[in-house]
């Protein structure tokens, strides 16, 4: 790292420090919660997470100046208790409600909070508890959605929260209720929402594993005058019950799910034939980007290339099959990405010093976007210079692959790669899209201390005419990595 990164991250850290004081103490749970579910995924393998993953379909009817009515489910049957022997309990049994408020704590920050109701409307009283010592569920930005019907005032919402506790958690599929209304205060709107319903707990329960992801789908009625609009960046927190093992208890435990998740962009559910968005249309709202804008979050980045007449591969009659411009580094979202890396997986085959790398990508802007899935091209940075910027040294090649040190050729520009390749498709709202490149282990060395990203090309609204071209830039920020 270079002496000027370092002191532009120590300044950055002493702004922070400055802003909230001795908050970052409070992070080291944080970090362990991440080690836990890093350590629970990687045991359990891809799967086991598939296995452990669950579907819900919820309908929550919500509207202005009236309460809310959840459908109980067809069958009730009641959640077993969990187990124990002389008086301790089965580390392999389900955790229901009551075993959870046995861990109930004080106010502590870092601990998971949720929301215990009792009683029916209009006597209901609902209360803050917290329990525990870390986000015992974590959002999971991959399965969040939300399709906004403007005619209906209703949205889709697909949700997805990873479980990061020590054994089996049970919980009612049919009840989760995600929150999309901005508010100030997720824990004071979720107390809210839930005094004022009238719902009846007896549902199927299910288990989600140590590490397991459980997602769903739920329907919500917009209130009047809602923000939640087409095009608006959501954030979504979520409301899970978990059952209490003795039927005769009338009380009911929601964990709120507020930590690990990003903004959603809104789509449009009735305007199924959008058309695409293409490079004209992004890059109107795009600003620079620079090296050390380290605090933009999950931001879109992308590269704007002025290619040279004769050099470009895609529009000229050149023998290059891939060419290697300089573009400028621009932000073509504020808050949330457009394109997400959701997977990447390494085959690695140390005896011929090969290494499949495979990823997939999720359109996560809320519009249809024109994309050229087929010349899409893996970079590969591997930090072994002190210097954070390009030495001259780069290697591609020309089925999409880039290899370099750093991508950075100055503090605003960094290397993309053009490709003769070209394969433009319309990629719908959460649809995913796969690519693979083998690359020599050589060529990259540590896997460990790599930095992978993918660059997708925008197409243009006349693809055909030389233009300057834009690609979306997405970091694989998965840490741990499938091999």
């Amino acid at each position: 790292m270079s002496s000027e990164l370092e002191k532009a991250m120590e300044r950055r850290a002493a702004a922070g420090l400055a802003q909230y004081g001795g908050r970052a103490d409070a992070m080291v749970p944080v970090a362990r919660a991440r080690v836990r579910r890093a350590r629970a995924m990687r045991a359990l393998g891809t799967a086991g997470l598939a296995a452990v993953a669950v579907g819900a379909v919820t309908t929550v009817a919500i509207a202005t100046g009236a309460g809310e009515t959840v459908a109980p489910a067809t069958t009730s049957p009641t959640p077993s208790a969990s187990s124990s022997v002389d008086g301790v309990r089965d580390p392999h049994a389900a955790l229901t409600a009551e075993d959870l408020l046995a861990e109930r704590v004080a106010n502590e920050d870092m601990a998971q909070i949720a929301i215990l109701c009792d009683g029916a409307v209009p006597q209901r009283s609902c209360e803050e508890v917290r329990f525990g010592d870390w986000d015992m569920l974590q959002l999971e930005p991959d399965a969040a959605r939300v399709d906004v019907s403007v005619a209906d005032t209703t949205a889709i919402v697909g949700w997805g929260v990873t479980y990061q506790g020590d054994a089996p958690l049970s919980y009612l599929p049919d009840h989760v209720i995600p929150q999309i209304e901005p508010t100030w205060d997720s824990v004071d709107s979720a107390i809210t929402r839930l005094t004022d319903i009238s719902i009846q707990m007896e549902a199927e329960p299910a288990t989600i594993a140590p590490g397991g992801t459980a997602t769903g789908e739920a329907n919500l009625g917009l209130g009047q005058g809602t923000t939640v609009v087409p095009g608006a960046t959501v954030d979504m927190t979520v409301l899970v019950p978990v059952p209490f093992a003795d039927p005769a208890d009338s009380r009911e435990l929601w964990l709120l799910a507020s930590f690990g998740g990003t903004s959603v962009i809104a789509s449009d559910a009735d305007a199924g034939g959008d058309e695409a968005r293409t490079a004209s249309d992004l890059r109107d709202a795009e600003v620079e980007r620079h090296l050390e804008d380290f605090d933009r979050g999950s931001a879109q980045a992308g590269l704007d290339c002025t290619i040279d007449p004769g050099l470009n591969p895609r529009t000229d009659t050149i023998e290059q099959e891939a060419f290697d411009p300089i573009c400028d580094t621009v932000w073509l979202s504020d808050e949330t990405p457009m394109l997400r890396v959701t997977e990447m997986t390494f085959d690695v085959d140390e005896a011929n010093d090969v290494v499949r790398i495979g990823w997939t990508l999720q359109n996560t802007s809320g519009a249809p976007l024109a994309l050229d899935t087929g010349g899409m091209t893996l970079a590969i940075e591997q930090p072994v210079d002190a210097m954070p910027l390009n030495d001259g040294g780069i290697v591609f090649t020309a089925d999409g692959t880039l290899l370099a040190g750093s991508l950075w050729a100055s503090e605003t520009e960094r290397f993309g790669l053009v490709q003769r390749a070209s394969a433009v498709e319309t990629v719908q709202p959460w649809q995913l899209v796969a690519g693979e490149r083998e690359v020599f282990l050589s060529e990259i060395g540590d896997l460990a201390t790599a930095r992978f990203s993918v660059q997708v090309r925008v197409a243009h609204d006349d693809d055909a005419v030389r233009t300057p071209e834009l690609f979306l830039e997405s970091t694989w920020e998965g840490g741990d990595t499938q091999q």
